[in-house]
């Protein structure tokens, strides 16, 4: 089992999957009640999409310290809330939420090299 000394990947993937959720979320329940006025599907499937990357990278984020993948787990799930956010526009916690999961599984998968 490889071990990284450092607790970056670990904060950084909590804070940005916590992040991640509640941004999610709300995009979700804010993307149905637009659909159910007519409006289109695209928040809802961005919000789906954001908290599904979010639960990711916080499970990678979790793991990153004590496993090897959990630094690769990490950088998907950033990967997955980025994608949302092109899906659904620029919004400030998704970039922070994508950007600290990002940056937590690089840092992780650069010091396990």
């Amino acid at each position: 089992m490889n071990k990284t000394k450092s607790v970056a990947p670990l904060v950084l993937g909590i804070i940005g999957g916590i992040l991640g959720i509640l941004e999610g979320s709300c995009l979700a329940l804010c993307g149905a009640a637009v659909e159910e006025l007519g409006g289109g599907a695209a928040w809802t499937i961005a919000g789906w999409c954001a908290l599904l990357g979010a639960i990711v990278g916080l499970v990678g984020g979790c793991c990153a310290k004590s496993q090897k993948w959990g630094s690769l787990v990490e950088l998907v799930g950033g990967i997955v809330v980025a994608v949302a956010l092109f899906l659904y526009g620029i919004n400030l916690m998704v970039i922070a939420s994508a950007a600290l999961l990002i940056i937590g599984g690089a840092v992780g998968m650069a010091k396990k090299a």
